[in-house]
């Protein structure tokens, strides 16, 4: 009796797993830029979602709750995606910070008239060595906005530091 009371949910084919696909997919980007995913990781994610949910399709149970299920998958591979990111930049900034070599010496006083922000801004720069365009990918602006910023924070450095703090070139 109780076997009957629990039906099987009716499968999606592959026709209606796709009609879904073609309306549900810029919501579950948008989903995931209002969750704070930048615009290419979200439409990565959201692309992830939807493939993992076609591979796992027989878990659903409802097809009308198809959509709020991918965005529960979503939600979850961003979550991964995001602690990833955390771990990557807590690794890079350890490394950065490893021992008190010449080099980190003489960065902390070039840095010293520096925000936080804009240490990390010339960091991922010139220590890392991402591009403006990747740094603004990275920071959620513009790729000029950052050469500004570096600009800015290049033209505060050579106004504060002493001219005798840097050794000449050979």
């Amino acid at each position: 009796m109780v076997a009957e009371a629990v039906e099987a949910a009716p499968a999606l084919t592959v026709e209606q797993y796709g009609a879904a696909y073609q309306t549900g997919f810029q919501r579950t980007v948008r989903f995931l830029r209002s969750r704070g995913a930048n615009e290419d990781a979200a439409e990565e994610i959201a692309q992830a979602a939807w493939s993992r949910g076609w591979e796992r399709i027989h878990q659903l149970r409802t097809p009308e709750a198809l959509e709020v299920w991918i965005a529960s998958i979503a939600k979850h591979m961003f979550s991964a995606h995001a602690i990833k990111v955390q771990r990557s930049e807590e690794i890079e900034e350890t490394t950065a910070a490893c021992g008190p070599s010449a080099t980190n010496i003489l960065w902390n006083e070039i840095v010293s008239c520096c925000q936080p922000e804009e240490k990390k801004l010339l960091s991922l720069h010139y220590v890392s060595g991402y591009s403006s365009s990747e740094i603004a990918e990275k920071l959620g602006c513009s790729a000029l906005a950052v050469r500004l910023r570096l600009m800015r924070v290049r033209r505060k450095i050579d106004a504060n530091l002493p001219a005798a703090a840097l050794p000449l070139a050979a």
